[in-house]
């Protein structure tokens, strides 16, 4: 049973890959505190074990995740990992994980935003091989949150960080 497996020390990929793929599935079936249990445990085990196919798979699973999971799940378990995949030296997880974040940044509250992602964008600014469209994810996270921050985190933070873009010609 799914269960048994995600209580297990090792996982065969391909059906960590199958469960986290059809997560939407399991959702209906089972109860929420089931589905943190089970499945999300198994969507963390994918952001972390380092193969690029799953860490895109579960990047790619989290929009549905914040959208359906409670908040204190979502940012406890969910975004920290987010935020290690948004500075993984795998430029395509890389990309994949700030594409994410621009996604999903908005169910967050402004400390979460101020304190966290925030300080994630600022590294990955500073990160080489950053392609155009990484930068302009970044961009529109910067944009997106100054609605929810304060003018002092708008000048101090966001314009900040937003005015090397101006001058890059990339």
């Amino acid at each position: 049973s799914v269960i048994i497996m995600t209580q297990a020390k090792e996982i065969p990929a391909q059906a960590l890959y199958i469960i986290v793929y059809h997560m939407e599935f399991f959702f209906n079936l089972v109860d929420i505190k089931d589905f943190e249990k089970t499945v999300v445990t198994l969507l963390l085990k994918c952001y972390e074990c380092g193969v690029a196919k799953l860490q895109d798979l579960a990047l790619r699973q989290t929009s549905f995740a914040t959208s359906n999971l409670d908040y204190a799940c979502t940012k406890n378990k969910i975004l920290p990992r987010l935020l290690n995949a948004c500075l993984d030296q795998k430029v395509e997880v890389r990309k994949r994980a700030l594409k994410t974040l621009s996604e999903v940044y908005g169910v967050f509250d402004k400390t979460t935003l101020n304190e966290q992602v925030l300080n994630i964008l600022e590294k990955v600014r500073k990160l080489p091989n950053n392609s155009p469209i990484m930068n302009r994810y970044v961009l529109n996270i910067f944009e997106g949150s100054a609605a929810n921050l304060g003018i002092e985190n708008i000048a101090n933070r966001i314009l900040a960080n937003m005015v090397p873009f101006l001058a890059d010609q990339t």
